[in-house]
């Protein structure tokens, strides 16, 4: 939980209609043998704030997360997905084993 009580998780589905929130990082199913989730929810568990995939066409699973003290998320997994969504600069470009760890970094938005 945040400050604010708001609740974090991670996990993984095979669901195509997982209920991505606007926003999401990754608003669409990666397809294959499912993707990782990641969610936060209000403190009483009643309302979804931020939901989101993040997969590849292979198997992708989120296992852990940490809070930041500026509000960042980092999410940290595993993936056998050789099209896995990466950014320019990324310590490592394409997987190089049948499952690779990756660490996520997601910064609050600025408004």
């Amino acid at each position: 939980t945040d400050a604010a009580g708001n609740i974090y998780t991670v996990g993984h589905t095979a669901a195509p209609d997982f209920p991505v929130t606007v926003g999401a990082l990754q608003r669409t199913y990666g397809g294959g043998e499912g993707d990782g989730v990641f969610a936060v929810l209000s403190p009483d568990g009643s309302k979804l704030l931020y939901a989101t995939y993040l997969g590849g066409k292979g198997e992708d699973l989120l296992r852990s997360l940490a809070l930041g003290p500026g509000g960042e998320v980092y999410l940290v997994g595993k993936t056998a997905s050789d099209d896995f969504p990466i950014t320019p600069g990324a310590a490592q470009t394409k997987r190089r084993g049948d499952l690779d760890a990756f660490i996520v970094k997601l910064a609050p938005v600025q408004q």
